[in-house]
Formats: structure tokens, sequence, C-alpha cells
């Protein structure tokens, strides 16, 4: 079952994400955060936030490690563009993080190119989702 996420779980993901790729994230209380919930326990979350009138971005997408490959992170991800109207959505993807890439591909959303991060100096790849 896919729900709005409260901000405790919100923010739980997203330490745990933050760990797993060795980055800083934080919790964005202009997100619009949801769960994936199974047999009551929450395994995955994903965050759309708008930027523009016609610009969202996805962010903060996670599934446990013990739940993935099983179409939960496809589930969140297919839901949070559902409930927008924005035609456009944007994510940034570790280059080294070909699951996400991969999902995001099969998702619809298109490379539209690289760069390295100012912060980490790390490659992220941008990618376009357009309805």
């Amino acid at each position: 079952m896919i729900r709005p996420a409260t901000k405790e779980e919100a923010e739980r993901f997203i330490s745990l994400s933050a760990k797993e790729q060795g980055v800083s994230l934080r919790y964005d209380p202009q997100g619009a955060y949801y769960v994936y919930e199974k047999d009551k326990e929450v395994v995955g979350v994903v965050c759309l936030k708008q930027l523009s009138f016609y610009l969202g971005g996805l962010k903060h997408l996670y599934v446990l490690p013990s739940q993935r490959r099983k179409g939960i992170g496809m589930a969140l991800v297919k839901r949070a563009i559902e409930d927008t109207r924005l035609p456009v959505i944007c994510a940034t993807v570790l280059k080294e993080n070909q699951a996400s890439l991969s999902l995001l591909g099969k998702a619809g959303f298109k490379e539209c190119g690289a760069f390295k991060s100012p912060i980490t100096g790390r490659e992220l790849i941008w990618m376009v989702y357009q309805k």
C-alpha cells in the first residue's frame, strides 16, 4: 500500500539512504513524501517537490535492501508521477547507482546529461520525465 508519509518516516528513510550513499541528505518540508507499506512495515519512500509552475523534482527514492527488486521503487515513482499535475519531472542520480538509473529509465525518464557535484565531486546523471 502506498500512502503519504509522516515526517518521521521520511526522515528515517532519508537517513538510511544518506548512510548507504555516503552523502548528506535532509528532509524537505515542501516535498510530497510517499511510503510503501508492506505487512504493516514501511519499506520504501519517495519525494516529489514542486520546483516551479511546470517542473517537479523527484528525490529521496529509497527501498530497504531486503525489499529491492520487487517493484516497490517503481510503484513509488509511478504514484508520485500520477499524483502531480506538473508536466516535467527531473531527478539527479549518482552515476554509480545503476539500479536507480535503470528503474527511472524504465519509468520513462531520459538521461539528459551528466555533471560533477560541486559539493562531493561525484558524478551525477540528470534525468527528465515529460508527461
